[in-house]
């Protein structure tokens, strides 16, 4: 009967630990009825389970953020080269935070050339911006060196974090490759003046049939010509603007407002002109 469901403490404890590995409630109720046996034996429905998320949420809610700042001075009191810090705004709200474990601090020091700074990922809940510091070691894979949340991207928040990064690095990298974000690329000028600063070739090659139109957009052979200009790790300076050129005039592009802007700013594109020096 309904007077009769609750969750014990040991239930309490579990479907909590679910919670932290983001396992919901009627799925930590399926684990409690493979441990009891039969859903009879768990003594709580679906409801009570629900009930209980709910409850543990809007307790969370009101201490999120004292919450990870605790969970990272713990993690710091244990390890001294685990790197956090954090801003409050005006309302003493948590606003921006860093953080670096040892591996990643320690990673860097090998592979500290170039960097990768992004921030396309978004939080679900707190409409935080999640901004991950990742690079390529020796065997061409990603690896992290850190990481942040924003609530906004802006130049005061994005410097803010670049300043944390190089505090917790001890370093400044040789080059940085971003998107096309504005606030980014003066960030970048005024917290790392001697970094390099390129522009992501993926990032660029994805806005290619949004600036096109309909009908050039499904063109296949314009899309495998124009590769072939731009990822060819081969081509020279003065072959590439020839092609380029070309390829503008064929498809009446040469005064494309996009193309333009993009052709202008060449020399920060990344992979594809290597023959321009990345690293001093």
């Amino acid at each position: 009967m309904r007077i009769n469901r609750r969750l014990n403490v040991v239930q309490q404890t579990f479907l909590g630990n679910c919670l932290k590995a983001n396992i919901g409630a009627s799925t930590g109720l399926r684990f409690c009825k493979e441990a009891t046996g039969s859903y009879t034996n768990v003594g709580a429905t679906d409801v009570e389970f629900h009930n209980f998320k709910r409850d543990v949420q809007s307790y969370v809610d009101k201490a999120d953020g004292e919450m990870i700042i605790a969970t990272f001075k713990a993690k710091k009191e244990v390890c001294t080269e685990f790197f956090f810090d954090y801003h409050l705004d005006e309302e003493n709200r948590l606003s921006r935070l860093f953080w670096a474990d040892p591996l990643g601090r320690r990673t860097f020091s090998c592979y500290d050339d170039n960097i990768s700074f992004d921030a396309t990922y978004g939080t679900n809940r707190y409409s935080m911006v999640f901004v991950p510091f990742t690079g390529v070691d020796n065997h061409k894979r990603c690896i992290t060196f850190g990481a942040g949340l924003l609530t906004k991207e802006d130049v005061e928040s994005y410097s803010w974090l670049l300043e944390k990064f190089s505090c917790a690095m001890g370093k400044s990298p040789l080059c940085v490759v971003t998107d096309q974000d504005l606030a980014m690329r003066i960030a970048i000028q005024q917290v790392l003046p001697n970094c390099r600063h390129r522009y992501c070739m993926w990032h660029i090659m994805t806005k290619v049939n949004e600036k096109l139109g309909n009908e050039l957009a499904k063109d296949t052979e314009f899309r495998k010509k124009l590769n072939n200009i731009v990822w060819n790790e081969g081509i020279c300076r003065v072959e590439f603007e020839a092609q380029w050129h070309l390829l503008m005039d064929e498809y009446k592009l040469s005064n494309h407002r996009w193309f333009c802007k993009i052709y202008g700013e060449r020399e920060s594109w990344i992979p594809a002109f290597f023959f321009f020096q990345i690293c001093p």
